[in-house]
């Protein structure tokens, strides 16, 4: 469990940054719990305890956070920042990654996220990440849609994602969105690019970027690449 990685990494030293990957709904009660009995951090009415969840964190987050945890803390002890999100900008990226170059210290940052593959591998490797151990029955089921859907007729692939359309629910869309791009990225990764899966990707890219908008359509989002990919 996420506890008991947590203290196999650092019982008392904690690192300046994490990257916990996986359900934030399982993530931040495990979390609380790890900081409350292991390094005795109040997660309530504690003026140097943070924590925010977003659906996309932006710039005008990460902005006020930079210089939020410069400032000193109110007691001398630890600050704790922690962050949630479905989807961020790189803009976002850019500047969590200028904050974990010169950590501040005293200062320790919890980023929980569904997937890591859309973070830049030089803020990767700022950070300890930490992988949930257990994977659910519902993340194996996206992957195997996903690459159903990436095999089948667009018609079949209408019938795959016709509960995703119905239920619109943005986590569960980026979810298999993410699992869609893996399978096309790692094909181009091991050597089969062409021009039909470059242009697969930039579908991915684009698809993305609608998804990332307030109240988008889910429904015309994979419609369009149930029956263009």
């Amino acid at each position: 469990m996420l506890h008991s990685t947590l203290n196999t990494l650092y019982s008392k030293n904690l690192h300046h940054a994490y990257i916990l990957e996986g359900s934030k709904e399982k993530i931040i009660p495990e979390l609380f719990s790890f900081l409350e009995t292991e390094h005795e951090v109040s997660v309530r009415g504690n003026p140097d305890f943070w924590h925010r969840d977003f659906e996309t964190f932006g710039i005008d987050d990460a902005r006020p956070l930079k210089e939020m945890q410069a400032r000193k803390g109110i007691d001398g002890g630890k600050k704790i920042f922690i962050i949630s999100f479905f989807t961020i900008t790189e803009e976002a990226q850019n500047t969590l990654l200028k904050i974990f170059e010169e950590p501040t210290e005293g200062t320790h940052f919890f980023i929980i996220t569904p997937t890591t593959a859309r973070l830049f591998p030089t803020l990767l490797s700022r950070v300890v990440i930490v992988k949930q151990t257990n994977v659910s029955k519902n993340t194996t089921d996206t992957v195997t849609k996903a690459k159903q859907f990436l095999t089948s007729s667009p018609e079949k692939r209408l019938k795959i994602i016709s509960d995703l359309v119905e239920e619109k629910n943005k986590e569960q869309a980026t979810l298999f969105l993410n699992a869609l791009e893996k399978n096309i990225a790692e094909h181009f990764n091991a050597g089969n690019a062409t021009i039909q899966t470059i242009a697969q990707l930039k579908k991915m890219a684009r698809a993305r970027a609608d998804l990332m908008i307030n109240s988008p359509s889910i429904k015309l989002i994979f419609e369009h690449l149930a029956l263009t990919l």
